[in-house]
């Protein structure tokens, strides 16, 4: 049996639909590679108690960690870069499972795949069917904004952002003018 660390987003973009392909894909690699995985569930935070999957696991039980974990977390937003840092640091293997949708909300996670890099850790994302994630979304439906505005003047800008998600999401909006 090796052993290896994943991580597993739980977070709200993330649909239970997804979750369970996610999970099934998990499965399926290690009864296939017959592995023992810690697995580090998170969304804003992470989860700082690894669920054991191994073989022997069941979806079921995989599913009722992942609902007990969600429970801990605050699922509202995604911190893909503090689940890679928890991982770094539990894993002594050269590779690293990720489950997610890659929808960072929260913190920044390039440093931590350039450090992974640098220790020679690599990273295998574990993607579910994409029609899961297809199926519910945030995405804007309108945006309203003058071409140009005049010196000293104030410009309005109007945006309205469609959720067909199951419950109430959290959006940021970031403006840039020109390369500023």
């Amino acid at each position: 049996n090796s052993e290896l660390v994943g991580i597993f987003d739980i977070s709200a973009s993330v649909s239970e639909e997804a979750r369970e392909s996610l999970a099934e894909g998990l499965l399926q690699f290690t009864e296939l590679e017959n592995l023992q995985l810690n697995l580090f569930p998170f969304a804003k935070s992470v989860s700082q108690s690894p669920i054991s999957v191994d073989q022997d696991t069941s979806k079921g039980e995989l599913m009722r960690a992942l609902a007990r974990a969600s429970v801990e977390i605050d699922s509202g937003e995604s911190n893909l870069g503090e689940a890679l840092k928890t991982a770094l640091r539990n894993s002594t293997s050269s590779s690293i499972l990720v489950m997610s949708d890659g929808r960072e909300t929260l913190g920044n996670s390039k440093p931590l795949v350039a450090e992974a890099k640098r220790k020679g850790v690599k990273l295998f994302p574990i993607i579910p069917n994409q029609q899961d994630f297809l199926e519910q979304k945030l995405s804007i439906s309108s945006l309203q904004a003058p071409i140009t505005a005049r010196a000293g003047a104030r410009a309005e800008v109007g945006i309205s952002i469609k959720n067909d998600f199951d419950q109430e999401q959290k959006v940021r909006v970031t403006l840039f003018m020109e390369d500023k």
